[in-house]
């Protein structure tokens, strides 16, 4: 019913998009029924392209819209194969399935860099894949409806997944040695100062603090990645010590 009320207007395939058509179906498993959707959904900002009505699109509205789709699909999925789960747990595997990295793994496995329209010289960001990815799970979703793009989802995204394997993969050594003191009620503190290597360029140093006393450093061009170097490192530490399990 949703995806009937955001369906657009446009032809459902003109002559020139057979070609589009044809890629999607071989890379997704589902053919269009109108390529309008999957236009848009592999069309970057920089092309400044503009439908019938003159309006500008990219693949950013359906990125959004794809991005709930495959989390609803991954919920509903871990809901069924994990019974006995927390409600933080589910989310936690959720997130670690969803994730920016994990996305991108897939959008290159499906190699949807040969789809993307952009300007020739247009520098794409490191997460692009992975926008692609829910783009066209979101273009899948108006185009088919729900049990369509949950057939995507699980095709492409869950199929073969290793829920085991999923569940030991950290995503952030950041949260899990916050959440591991405060479990524990014992201080972790991240003094992150800013220094300047040899070529006078700013290298952020992070030292891990555990109850005043330092276990650990991380360095980096940037604050994020030096945090989080010092925490991996701390808690390979606190792992090796049998603090941590």
């Amino acid at each position: 019913m949703l995806s009937k009320l955001f369906r657009s207007p446009e032809k459902l395939i003109p002559p020139e998009d057979f070609g589009l058509a044809e890629n999607i179906k071989k890379i997704t498993g589902y053919h269009p029924k109108k390529t309008a959707l999957f236009r848009e959904a592999i069309t970057h900002s920089s092309e400044n392209k503009k439908n019938r009505y003159g309006k500008f699109f990219n693949y950013e509205r359906l990125e959004f819209l794809g991005d709930a789709v495959i989390g609803l699909v991954v919920a509903e999925y871990l809901y069924k194969h994990i019974p006995r789960a927390t409600e933080g747990k589910l989310t936690e595997m959720r997130a670690k399935i969803v994730s920016r990295k994990n996305l991108n793994r897939l959008g290159e496995k499906m190699k949807l860099y040969r789809l993307i329209n952009r300007k020739k010289k247009q520098k794409l960001g490191k997460n692009i894949l992975g926008n692609l990815v829910e783009a066209i799970a979101g273009a899948i979703y108006l185009d088919g409806g729900y049990p369509e793009a949950k057939k995507f989802v699980e095709k492409k995204i869950l199929d073969g997944i290793d829920l085991t394997r999923m569940e030991n993969i950290v995503q952030s050594y950041k949260n899990k040695m916050v959440i591991w003191g405060q479990k524990h009620k014992i201080p972790v503190k991240f003094v992150t100062k800013e220094e300047k290597n040899e070529a006078s360029q700013v290298i952020y140093f992070t030292e891990l603090f555990i109850e005043n006393q330092r276990i650990s450093t991380g360095k980096s061009p940037t604050k994020k990645q030096a945090e989080e170097t010092a925490a991996k490192n701390a808690y390979k530490q606190l792992k090796q010590e049998g603090r941590i399990h």
